[in-house]
């Protein structure tokens, strides 16, 4: 197993990840004002999964079926992010 990073792209976006079968979301985080997932995976596992990350900020309209399982909360100077996931097609 490892533990694996990957930028999650900007607010109001959607980033989709293939990774391997049984992969965990371990965090979300803030580093050099990018917002990241650390993912726990085994890289002998055949990478079959897409998981879509979704990043939406404090206050704004959502459509909560839409939005995914809760990841994190995440602090950037003045702003706070909300991390989602969702397993699957878009």
């Amino acid at each position: 197993m490892r533990i694996h990073k990957y930028c999650i792209g900007a607010a109001g976006s959607v980033t989709s990840l293939l990774l391997p079968a049984g992969a965990q979301v371990l965090s979300v985080g803030v580093q050099s004002r990018a917002v990241y997932v650390w993912i726990l995976l085994d890289p002998d596992v055949p990478v079959t999964e897409t998981r879509h990350f979704i990043i939406v900020g404090t206050g704004w309209d959502v459509n909560r079926n839409a939005l995914g399982d809760f990841v994190g909360t995440v602090h950037d100077g003045g702003f706070v992010w909300h991390v989602f996931v969702k397993s699957g097609e878009k």
